[in-house]
């Protein structure tokens, strides 16, 4: 359970209290309520409403989020001479709740691939949203190297995979048809030939394993 109030301004706004406070509890006993809410464990915030050009309609939330996000872009990211650089996915933006409202929260999500250790890209996405936002780490999967297998064409790849978490099924190797460039988007697909192709490779490929 979620719930919010709706404020103008935490300031008075000369005549205009009593245009836009009619028929409502003044700020602050909302203000209050919010607070004892939350001290009774039902998360409360407050929506900036209704929006009022030139008295509360500062860029707050959204658009401070849209100036940082580029910047990304421009950070020295590590990179590696086998797996090559390290890359970077903004994934989702959200915040806001209606046209008239202000925006009381914004956040994004972004999807770090690893090259090499963690730790240096955890200090520098804080140091590069320091004062500007919070950020929250979820959890991560290290840069793997796995096995190659001669006779067999390899290569570096910028995705992660579920291989790090079966760690009983021996050695582990990476192979399957498709192409990385049309991995999930909204057109991912398997050209059929390739499909077909990749048979014989899992038995050439089989077959060599076993022979060793």
């Amino acid at each position: 359970m979620h719930d919010a109030f709706t404020v103008g301004s935490v300031e008075r706004i000369g005549d205009l209290d009593g245009v836009f406070e009619q028929l409502l509890e003044r700020k602050r006993a909302r203000l209050e309520a919010v607070a004892e809410l939350n001290r009774a464990g039902i998360p409360t915030g407050v929506l900036i409403a209704p929006l009022m050009p030139g008295i509360n309609d500062a860029p707050h939330q959204i658009e401070p989020l849209l100036e940082l996000l580029p910047t990304l872009r421009k950070l020295p990211l590590p990179s590696d001479p086998v797996l090559g650089e390290t890359t970077v996915n903004i994934g989702t933006i959200k915040g806001g709740t209606e046209a008239n409202v202000i925006p009381a929260h914004a956040e994004s999500e972004i999807m770090f691939r690893l090259v090499g250790d963690v730790e240096p890209i955890k200090k520098m996405v804080l140091d590069w949203a320091k004062g500007r936002a919070d950020v929250e780490f979820g959890s991560h999967i290290p840069a793997q190297r796995f096995a190659t297998v001669p006779g067999f064409e390899t290569g570096p790849v910028a995705y992660t995979s579920d291989i790090p978490l079966l760690s009983n099924w021996g050695e582990p190797l990476l192979f399957g048809p498709g192409s990385i460039h049309v991995a999930h988007t909204p057109d991912e697909y398997i050209d059929v030939e390739a499909l077909r192709a990749s048979v014989g490779t899992y038995e050439k490929l089989a077959k060599t394993l076993l022979a060793r």
